[in-house]
């Protein structure tokens, strides 16, 4: 044993596995038990676990993957428990690989024979789970790692309250539900005795205002204060882009000025949400001064801000004042992108009457301008002028292949995937008392229509 462990640590993984053998039977078929010797010297005594630590920790840091795996089966057939490293040290290679089927396959073994993994081991499976979308399996060994005892810290339940807010990586969880559970994350946190700072609480924000609820984001931004943490602009901004969201621009402002009373920057990105919530509610005029509020403290409109203010008159139908901010956007040689051109057209099939001839005359100059037409264009070219003198324009006379134009607006998005396969049965039970509890459909009937 104590050759395999000398062997080991000068990384010699061959004269390591020489000197294991010698500890087992020559027949393989004994699956790995050991020799009556050795068993009669030390029965029922861990004290030779040190032996497979060693040697799998010296395969795993040679990147034999087979022989590491083969050691630490042997081991769990001899009824001995790894120390916590020796397993993590398997567990970490095989999430560098991506291998996470066999990460939990073994986290599972390891917690089976009362070997539970280190902490080190419970939060890299998941932050792997959050970050590949996997969020009830990165709630489930969360779970676990509090059952087992294990702490917790706020990078582990920030990984997972990320993944609740990113929409594409929660698609089969309604917009209620995924607030929730993220909810949940944090009660779980506060029993831990772990205190959310200020990146749990913008996290949870984040997810409130993704899910358009201003409610819960204004909700927990003063739970946040109460507990005596500053907000940063981040949070506020969130807070702001869920009340934008949500129709009501005005309690957006509220947020906004509350930034500038704390001393934070709003910042382009500040504006540009309140440009688009007093665009969207059709509040025109404090859409426009916003932007000279821009213009007061010399910051430059981005593209987006203008794209807003483009946006709400197109909504409108004030066709002239569509076209004045554009052509104010190029003055100022920000060069207009198919977006720009496309909402102006838009703003022409909304004008009562129609105007097809400044549509033609606009989206000639963006074709000209070396700009390449979408099925968007298509769409608002028809409201401009109908369909068919739309279809002519564009492959008769503008030479554009409208074949070519996915049938749909909204083709080539990421369609909505099937729940996932390996979804642990605890954490489809906590979804379904979930959708329950907001009186829609549990996972089973959810994945089938």
């Amino acid at each position: 044993g104590r050759m395999v462990v000398f062997w080991s640590f000068r990384g010699n993984a061959d004269r390591a596995d020489m000197w294991m053998q010698r500890l087992f039977t020559d027949d393989p078929s004994q699956d790995g038990r050991l020799v009556s010797g050795v068993r009669a010297h030390q029965p029922g005594n861990d004290s030779w676990a040190y032996c497979w630590d060693a040697i799998i920790n010296v395969h795993v840091a040679a990147r034999n993957t087979s022989k590491a795996v083969n050691w630490l089966n042997s081991m769990l057939a001899c009824d001995l428990k790894p120390q916590a490293g020796t397993g993590s040290a398997i567990i970490h290679h095989f999430l560098d690989t991506g291998n996470l089927e066999f990460v939990e396959q073994y986290m599972q073994k390891l917690c089976r024979c009362g070997a539970h993994p280190s902490w080190h081991a419970f939060k890299s499976v998941v932050q792997s789970c959050a970050k590949r979308g996997l969020v009830s399996e990165a709630q489930h060994w969360l779970n676990e790692a509090i059952a087992s005892g294990t702490r917790i810290d706020v990078a582990m339940c920030s990984a997972l309250i990320n993944a609740f807010a990113n929409r594409r990586t929660t698609k089969d969880f309604l917009d209620k539900a995924r607030v929730s559970l993220a909810e949940d994350v944090v009660e779980q946190m506060k029993k831990a005795t772990v205190a959310p700072n200020v990146y749990i609480y913008g996290s949870l924000i984040a997810a409130c205002a993704r899910s358009v609820d201003a409610e819960r984001a204004e909700h927990w931004l003063q739970q946040m204060s109460s507990e005596g943490i500053a907000p940063n602009e981040i949070v506020c901004r969130s807070v702001m882009n869920a009340c934008a969201a949500s129709g009501k621009p005005e309690r957006a402002h509220k947020w906004f000025d509350e930034m500038v009373r704390l001393n934070l920057e709003p910042g382009d990105r500040g504006f540009v949400t309140m440009v688009k919530a007093y665009s969207e509610s059709g509040d025109m005029k404090r859409a426009s001064a916003m932007i000279e509020e821009m213009h007061t403290k010399q910051m430059h409109p981005e593209e987006r801000a203008y794209g807003a203010l483009i946006g709400g008159f197109a909504k409108l139908g004030d066709v002239s004042r569509a076209v004045k901010v554009f052509q104010h956007l190029e003055s100022k040689g920000v060069r207009p992108n198919i977006v720009h051109v496309n909402q102006v057209i838009d703003a022409c099939g909304r004008a009562r009457p129609p105007e097809p001839q400044r549509a033609e005359e606009l989206l000639r100059q963006a074709l000209a301008s070396g700009l390449e037409p979408s099925v968007v264009t298509l769409l608002n070219l028809q409201k401009a002028m109908g369909k068919e003198p739309a279809r002519k324009l564009l492959e008769d006379d503008l030479g554009v292949d409208t074949k070519s134009f996915p049938s749909d607006k909204y083709a080539g998005f990421e369609k909505r995937p099937e729940l996932p396969s390996g979804m642990r049965k605890s954490a489809r039970d906590q979804l379904d008392n979930k959708l329950r509890k907001f009186g829609r459909m549990p996972a089973d009937d959810l994945k089938k229509s």
